[in-house]
């Protein structure tokens, strides 16, 4: 993992976002919002989501959502009794 910090991050250009998270970022899961597939990775100490659309498979922006955006979006399609 890299040592980058959250707000260093969040000002880099998307082009290197995206590189970064791809090289270092550990691939959480997906989801689907309107017509994007919105990938989730672990970067150091912060969540990244990545956006793509789903007819062309562009990046059109990558987020830092805090963890409560992360748990009330992500967790209710983790299902427990599948972990076991």
């Amino acid at each position: 993992m890299t040592c980058l910090p959250k707000e260093k991050y969040k000002g880099l250009p998307l082009a290197l976002k995206h590189k970064i998270v791809e090289e270092k970022g550990d691939y959480i899961m997906r989801r689907r919002h309107l017509t994007f597939n919105i990938e989730l990775f672990e970067l150091s100490d912060f969540y990244v989501e990545v956006a793509r659309s789903m007819a062309t498979n562009q990046i059109y922006w990558i987020e830092c959502p805090d963890n409560n955006y992360v748990y009330d979006k992500y967790l209710q399609n983790v299902k427990i009794e599948e972990l076991f």
